[in-house]
């Protein structure tokens, strides 16, 4: 069985088309900057990758309320990174 692709809307072109040159220059960096990006994107989840994409978005404000917290060595928890391996040690250490 053939599976297709749906067509894309213009709007979604230019956003494949904004990663795809992300893409491009994260694979070939020109810059020192670029190149350190390159080789450190592994300590950010791979989420290096995307500084400086610029998508053509419109921006929007969003008003949400503060989620709930627990202080944390005299911080709110929600100002620890949990995503990594530190946050996440760091959190469960302070959980016991």
């Amino acid at each position: 069985m053939k599976s297709e692709l749906p067509e894309l809307r213009a709007e979604d072109r230019s956003i494949v088309s904004a990663i795809m040159r992300r893409k491009a220059a994260v694979q070939t960096p020109t810059t020192t900057f670029q190149e350190w990006l390159r080789k450190n994107d592994w300590r950010a989840e791979r989420l290096l990758r995307f500084v400086g994409l610029r998508l053509p978005l419109e921006m929007t404000g969003v008003q949400t309320t503060v989620p709930s917290h627990k202080m944390l060595f005299d911080l709110p928890s929600y100002c620890f990174d949990v995503h990594t391996r530190v946050g996440l040690a760091l959190w469960r250490t302070s959980m016991v």
